[in-house]
């Protein structure tokens, strides 16, 4: 895809995300993308992204002894304390 089909997509992805959470889309390059209560929202689109497989793992995993699911996310070589939850 080109610049402006990535721009306009993402653009649509935090319009849903917004309308979707009752939040506001901020809209300015540099901010985060949506505003909701405390939350700063940062949205991501993607055609295809192995998280959502990890994702349904853990919840398979965590349902079978009825805990809450729970997935981190580390990027090798950095930090664990720069992880993601």
């Amino acid at each position: 895809m080109n610049p402006k089909t990535n721009r306009n997509h993402g653009k649509a992805a935090e319009r849903a995300f917004a309308k979707y959470l009752g939040a506001q889309r901020m809209g300015v390059m540099g901010r985060h993308d949506i505003q909701g209560g405390i939350y700063a929202a940062e949205v991501k689109s993607y055609t295809r992204m192995v998280a959502f497989t990890w994702w349904e793992q853990a919840v398979r995993n965590a349902a079978t002894k009825g805990l809450t699911p729970m997935l981190l996310l580390h990027l090798k070589g950095t930090e664990y304390r720069r992880g993601l939850v």
